[in-house]
């Protein structure tokens, strides 16, 4: 199982490297490094501050990814892989198969003070996509315009195996979509003071400052967004944040993720 992967490549990495109460993180993979050092920091906080460890665990579900056989076919034989784009998804006429605000949010921050931040946020313009669901049905055929599906059986480590193809890759998401009426994110955040987002000259506001205190309102959780009349597609969507803009998408050869996936028929 997926979740008994990665536990056995979490204690294989980190073993014998605690430092002061924390997890020295030194692997190779970078994209899993602050998930994997904060899976780790909360059992070794947990060993001494309960006497026993609670562990968190996610299993991951099958995921299926929607394609016409042909390339399902070079898949399987290659090793070959088309992985998107936000902005090529933008681009889509067909709302079924893209969505041109996608990335982009308007989201509320309420503060302690009964004051509320309003940030418009466009995001997404470097992160690889590749979009699955978590329901095998014959209606998505209709609803993608594809004839075939095949399974992802092990999405962390086909998702491994993909960061190893894809260039600089600095962080990995995973998860199911959230399907909304609006595009808008409102969480609880704490008070905006303008003085902690100035520039050292203490004058003019850091935009570096106030960019990331906008993301922080809506979060990751920006990524994920749809329009909840997209809800049957159920969605569960596999993201590669690089270091560069994407605009377009790009055909990888993997041949190591087939073996995380397999052919599936629906009679």
């Amino acid at each position: 199982m997926a979740w008994s992967v990665l536990t056995w490549k979490i204690l294989r990495i980190f073993q014998n490297r605690f430092l002061s109460g924390k997890v020295c993180v030194e692997t190779h993979h970078s994209s899993y490094t602050k998930t994997l050092g904060n899976i780790m920091e909360r059992k070794f906080h947990s060993a001494f501050t309960r006497q026993h460890i609670v562990n968190y665990i996610n299993v991951t579900p099958y995921i299926y990814r929607y394609e016409n056989q042909k390339w399902i076919d070079n898949f399987f034989e290659t090793g070959e892989i088309l992985i998107s784009s936000f902005k090529q998804y933008s681009k889509y006429e067909d709302n079924q198969l893209g969505d041109k605000s996608e990335g982009s949010s308007i989201n509320f921050g309420m503060t302690e003070n009964n004051k509320t931040i309003v940030s418009v946020t466009s995001v997404g313009s470097d992160f690889f996509c590749f979009c699955t669901s978590t329901q095998l049905s014959k209606n998505l055929f209709d609803t993608f315009k594809r004839d075939s599906v095949f399974r992802i059986k092990d999405p962390i480590n086909f998702l491994m195996q993909v960061e190893l193809a894809l260039p600089k890759i600095s962080e990995v998401l995973f998860g199911n979509c959230i399907y909304l009426d609006k595009r808008s994110i409102v969480k609880n955040v704490a008070s905006l003071d303008l003085e902690e987002m100035k520039n050292p000259d203490g004058q003019s506001l850091s935009m570096d400052k106030m960019m990331n205190r906008a993301f922080d309102i809506g979060g990751f959780e920006q990524l994920f967004l749809k329009k909840l009349i997209h809800q049957y597609q159920n969605e569960y969507r596999l993201l590669w944040k690089t270091d560069n803009e994407v605009s377009d998408p790009i055909i990888i050869k993997c041949p190591e993720a087939r073996k995380f996936c397999e052919r599936v028929e629906i009679k």
